[in-house]
């Protein structure tokens, strides 16, 4: 085998190690973007949760205050009286 063909050998080879090397690259970087899309659609329900929850609290601190206020009202009503 001449010198010639023996570089293209080397070529070929490195070519093909390359080409592997790319290929997991681009599999790693394929499961990264799924488990960020995961961690993503997590994150988005938990949000979504904690506004539904805080959605309801803030309708339940409205009502305590209201039956405070009230509970307040009536109280000096009778020491008024």
């Amino acid at each position: 085998m001449s010198a010639e063909a023996g570089s293209m050998v080397q070529v070929a080879k490195a070519l093909d190690r390359l080409e592997g090397a790319v290929t997991r690259l681009q599999d790693a970087l394929g499961r990264h973007e799924r488990r960020l899309e995961i961690r993503q659609s997590r994150f988005d329900e938990e949000l979504r949760e904690m506004r539904d929850s805080h959605t309801l609290l803030e309708g339940e601190a409205r009502a305590v205050y209201s039956r405070l206020d009230s509970a307040i009202g009536h109280l000096r009503g009778v020491m008024e009286a």
